[in-house]
């Protein structure tokens, strides 16, 4: 990824969002960290993202409330949510407009591609949110990261 991006890496679970931190930092891209809803809705607010990588379910403020707050930002970041709850966010998340959509644990390379694509702005040709999670195919991963 050639030029710099702001990411904020949204995740309750410390060793996954620094993970995720260090490697994307180390791309070179400007790393910015949320562990609650709250503070990645803080950031958003305060900072123009490229890009969000988003669990969902977080204590107090969920994904869901952190998703509908991109809808507020101009310009409005792509988001790609990364969750061990898909049968539980899926829906809303489709209903509310997401990038991409990842099942906990994550495959990196695959992540990474996807991240590519977006910021890139070469976007594939639009998922039918109408299928079912397991025909959405490739924008619904299950792997590890």
């Amino acid at each position: 990824m050639p030029d710099a991006k702001k990411i904020l890496v949204v995740d309750d679970e410390k060793l996954i969002n620094e993970t995720l931190n260090r490697i994307l930092a180390k791309k070179g891209h400007q790393m910015f960290s949320a562990f609650s809803g709250d503070e990645a809705i803080k950031v958003l607010k305060e900072n123009s993202i490229d890009l969000v990588l988003l669990d969902m379910r977080m204590p107090k403020v969920d994904g869901i409330e952190v998703l509908k707050a991109t809808k507020q930002c101009s310009p409005r970041p792509r988001v790609i949510v990364i969750t061990g709850y898909a049968d539980t966010f899926l829906e809303k998340a489709k209903q509310l407009g997401v990038d991409g959509f990842f099942i906990k644990p994550v495959q990196l390379d695959a992540l990474l591609k996807r991240m590519k694509e977006l910021l890139e702005e070469k976007r594939p040709p639009a998922w039918s949110w109408k299928a079912k999670a397991e025909d959405i195919g490739e924008h619904i991963i299950k792997a590890r990261i």
